[in-house]
């Protein structure tokens, strides 16, 4: 059983990275109609429920927030404009991460031990992603979730829930990597040696499509995309 010790939002520092935007690939349109991406790990952390309130919680949002200024399409939402336009990621400030904080009361030990567990144990410990909404005529869908779950005086797990279209398997170790990082020394990963080496690249523009086959994949795929408006 899991019960949601907080919910809450996390954000880049405010003013740090502005409104960005970026198109999407020939490469990234091929994953909108694809699964979410879910993955799940397990540490051990020998600590009771309170050190996890007082001490481990602040500290992940905080690491989190300084890594997110260089990941911010992580926190950012995927785009829709009207009348099937191009698709893209989209950040402004203000944008953020669904960050759920829990607690379980499952052994620890059954869950990562070398044997056969049923896959319905492992469901609660992975977020959902927030329900698409629609502002100004637009569709945005939500790209990251994060939920930490505590198994008091035993372990911890980090489970994620990704849009394939945000980031591909090595971009997210990237960012794992970084956070871990960041959240073990507490500073801004621009300070710490070798960060710069494993910074997200950006840069749209290397990736040629002169027969401009993004288009073509855009209303192929947008065509049998699911709308979900708010109420």
């Amino acid at each position: 059983m899991v019960n949601v010790l907080e919910e809450c939002q996390v954000s880049p520092p405010p003013g740090l990275v502005g409104e960005k935007s970026l198109p999407l690939t020939l490469f990234d349109i091929r994953w909108l109609n694809f699964h979410h991406i879910q993955s799940l790990f397990f540490y051990k952390f020998p600590h009771p429920k309170t050190h996890f309130m007082d001490i481990t919680i602040p500290s992940i949002k905080h690491s989190l927030s300084l890594v997110l200024k260089y990941f911010y399409p992580f926190a950012g939402n995927l785009l829709f404009p009207p009348n099937l336009g191009e698709p893209k990621i989209h950040y402004e400030d203000g944008d953020s991460i669904l960050m759920i904080f829990a607690e379980s009361n499952t052994y620890f030990n059954h869950l990562i031990e070398n044997h056969q567990r049923k896959v319905s144990h492992f469901h609660p410990l992975i977020p959902q992603l927030p329900p698409m909404f629609v502002k100004h005529n637009t569709i945005l869908a939500p790209v990251f979730a994060i939920q930490v779950t505590l198994f008091p005086n035993s372990g911890i797990s980090f489970g994620f829930t990704m849009d394939h279209v945000v980031a591909d398997g090595n971009s997210f170790i990237q960012f794992m990597k970084l956070w871990a990082t960041t959240h073990k020394l507490q500073r801004d990963p621009n300070m710490l040696e070798g960060a710069l080496s494993i910074l997200p690249f950006y840069d749209r523009a290397m990736v040629k499509d002169p027969n401009n086959i993004a288009s073509r994949l855009d209303f192929f795929f947008l065509s049998a995309f699911p709308v979900q408006k708010e109420p």
